[in-house]
């Protein structure tokens, strides 16, 4: 974080049983791990933060 300080923000309550939800289960079925407090929501396949044009890009082949 660019200050170093994390924040609680709210979030919706249908976002957050699908947060948890894809902690539960499905974070450790794609990266074969459990998680842990130090890792990204949804990391790229090896683990690291995912590049902007990466994810734009996947975001208009999703949609």
């Amino acid at each position: 974080m660019k200050t170093e300080r994390p924040r609680e923000e709210p979030v919706h309550p249908v976002l957050a049983r699908v947060l948890e939800a894809w902690r539960q289960e499905g974070w450790e079925r794609k990266q074969g791990q459990a998680p842990t407090a130090d890792d990204l929501v949804v990391p790229s396949r090896r683990g690291e933060h995912r590049r902007d044009p990466v994810v734009h890009a996947q975001l208009l082949e999703d949609l």
